[in-house]
């Protein structure tokens, strides 16, 4: 009779252990894919997210955000020599939304070269305690981006990336010097 009981209950743990793995392979498979998966497919640097302001909800905060990036945007263009509007190919976004708006619909490579000269030493040597949230002028057909913002004091600073062409005609991101600080007008 033990076993009979032995065998029955080495035959549940099987029959259990098959239930489990059946569904967990289905899962996997059809799951989300690891970063290994997604850096074979050259699809790594695309990312599903909800745009940044539509996550927040205290509207006064994204107001003031947007106010800074008008006020220093326009000490830029007034300092500036060229014409950044919608009609010369120029947008304006949210620095975090980089990737949802423009980066998700480059290749793999161009997306990595992006995305380190976005985070490159001049940006990062820029930033100062009490500068407000970043946004990017974006011109995606010339490869020209500004990374901008206002500090306290009322200063725009931005920094520009451009683009060269590589042999194998991909392009390839980079920061053009130091970022660039234009005080307001008194």
């Amino acid at each position: 009779m033990k076993m009979k009981e032995v065998l029955a209950l080495i035959g549940f743990a099987a029959l259990l252990c098959v239930a489990v793995a059946l569904p967990s392979a289905d899962t996997k498979a059809s799951g989300e894919a690891t970063l290994m998966d997604e850096l074979r497919a050259g699809t790594a640097h695309i990312r599903h997210e909800e745009p940044m302001f539509a996550q927040m909800k205290d509207k006064e905060v994204v107001q003031a955000i947007v106010d800074s990036w008008d006020r220093s945007e326009a000490i830029l263009r007034r300092h500036w020599d060229r014409e950044l509007t919608a009609e010369n190919g120029w947008q304006r976004i949210n620095s975090a939304d980089a990737g949802i708006e423009f980066t998700n619909f480059l290749t793999q490579k161009e997306a990595f070269s992006f995305n380190a000269a976005f985070m490159g030493k001049a940006h990062r040597a820029a930033l100062q305690v009490g500068d407000f949230w970043p946004a990017l002028l974006l011109n995606k057909e010339e490869g020209k981006a500004v990374l901008f913002w206002e500090r306290k004091d009322g200063t725009a600073v931005a920094v520009t990336l451009l683009t060269r062409e590589n042999e194998d005609g991909s392009r390839d991101w980079y920061e053009k010097g130091p970022a660039e600080e234009v005080a307001a007008a008194p």
